[in-house]
């Protein structure tokens, strides 16, 4: 059955890039974060399907799994997340720019 233009008008507008941004990206990167602490740095390797020979962890890695303050790059990550949908919840496009540009230059700042 063919969708009809009113049907089409009634459904909810879409969400904005600011609000995936806010949930779905933020989520994943802490998601990450939260799993090298249970998991230790070998799992990098698992994120693109490989195993952590490749990084050369090895007992290192083991030794220090559980054991690193992760609070610090988490607090950083969610104030760049923080940032970036503030400024892309701007509705003009000129005020995303410059917000934007200044995130950057806050972030560099910061790190």
């Amino acid at each position: 059955m063919p969708v009809s233009s009113i049907q089409l008008q009634a459904l909810p507008p879409p969400h904005s890039v600011g609000d995936t941004l806010d949930l779905a990206e933020r989520c994943m990167l802490l998601d990450i974060v939260m799993a090298l602490d249970r998991k230790g740095p070998g799992y990098l390797e698992t994120l693109y399907g490989g195993s952590d020979a490749g990084l050369g962890f090895g007992s290192l890695g083991e030794q220090i799994k559980g054991k690193v303050n992760w609070d610090p790059a988490m607090h950083l990550a969610n104030g760049f997340y923080d940032r970036q949908v503030a400024a892309m919840r701007q509705k003009d496009r000129a005020a995303r720019m410059k917000h934007g540009f200044e995130d950057n230059q806050a972030y560099a700042s910061e790190v």
